[in-house]
């Protein structure tokens, strides 16, 4: 039997999925459900506009620090080697407002930024068309995200966390990326990048492995080269393709 998974602590307020992908086009969060960031007057921080819920009920703060690029080669995105903090959100009966209360020290995170790739000629459509293709920008990204959330923990239940980067949040970058701005989110052409924040991991892409471990044959001077180099490009790739075929076994 299928489980509601409530995506509120993940970015999405007050929405929930199955978790076996069944249907989840039709149940995808739309832009409203997004968390909108500001940038913080006396740190370099960006922090939502409104706290997130976690599992059992209790609000929290995230913040985070956008840092340095970590790899610019995506063909639609750009990964940041940042930093995340965490903060409770205790009620002051002094204030009667809410303070937040340090909960986990700034520590290092990958953010992942995915702008709208909207054309010149979309954003100068009208507004009902303008407005359908930034949600539809928005959706592609959204549906990408849970994918790596469902596969995220499918693979920590089944003993293997370290195949894919723990995911935290996602949240939107656009016009109230100031220190004053307080309105939350009413269109997505107010939107202009997602931030998908995620865990580092100490490794290498597919693609940078297959780089170095594999040898083209032509660099081969003797047969016995030729086949000593055949020999070693065939058993890496039969180990790559073990490994993914253990994980597809896994989540299928």
């Amino acid at each position: 039997m299928a489980v509601a998974l409530d995506l509120s602590p993940y970015g999405w307020t007050g929405c929930s999925i199955r978790e076996d992908l069944r249907g989840l086009r039709a149940s995808l969060p739309s832009w409203r459900h997004l968390h909108l960031l500001r940038t913080l007057p006396t740190s370099s921080l960006y922090m939502p506009l409104s706290p997130f819920t976690d599992l059992s009920g209790v609000r929290y703060m995230p913040a985070y620090k956008k840092g340095v690029v970590h790899n610019d080669r995506g063909t639609y995105s750009t990964l940041y080697r940042g930093g995340r903090v965490v903060y409770d959100c205790k009620p002051s009966a002094a204030t009667g407002h809410v303070d937040l209360v340090l909960k986990t020290p700034l520590s290092e995170c990958a953010i992942k930024e995915m702008k709208l790739h909207i054309s010149p000629a979309e954003d100068a459509a009208t507004p009902t068309t303008r407005s359908h293709s930034y949600s539809d920008e928005i959706n592609a990204i959204v549906y990408e995200t849970i994918i790596h959330l469902l596969v995220c923990r499918t693979l920590t239940k089944a003993g293997h966390p370290s195949f894919v980067p723990t995911f935290h949040e996602i949240v939107a970058v656009g016009e109230a990326l100031s220190t004053t701005q307080t309105k939350p989110l009413d269109s997505p052409t107010r939107v202009k990048a997602l931030w998908s924040v995620m865990e580092v991991l100490k490794g290498e892409t597919l693609q940078d492995v297959c780089r170095k471990r594999l040898t083209p044959c032509a660099n081969a001077t003797t047969s016995e080269g030729r086949k000593a180099i055949e020999t070693a490009n065939e058993d890496f790739l039969i180990d790559a393709v073990t490994q993914l075929a253990f994980v597809l076994y896994i989540l299928f």
